[in-house]
């Protein structure tokens, strides 16, 4: 999507068009939220291969499983206890 969007500026702009597109995914890069993705992505591994994200599935579901909606809700607090470890709070 982002080439075509470059050619068709580049078209209707001219050569300066190509410099929007540059902009932009600088622009994208220096965003400071960005920079806590790679971290959830080896949080969530590391809890994957040792077990722990199981582990704590299994103690929301026991907590919140008789609740209507228990299983939403222990995932959901699962995702806030996971992004509160790494510090991503917009997730």
């Amino acid at each position: 999507m982002g080439f075509v969007a470059v050619v068709a500026a580049i078209l209707l702009w001219g050569p300066g068009g190509s410099d929007m597109g540059f902009s932009s995914i600088m622009k994208l890069m220096k965003w400071n939220a960005l920079l806590t993705l790679p971290m959830f992505i080896f949080m969530g591994y590391v809890m994957s291969e040792s077990r722990l994200a199981e582990d704590l599935y299994k103690m929301f579901y026991v907590w919140f499983g008789p609740l209507p909606g228990g299983l939403a809700i222990g995932t959901i607090m699962l995702m806030v206890m996971i992004s509160a470890m790494n510090g991503l709070s917009v997730a």
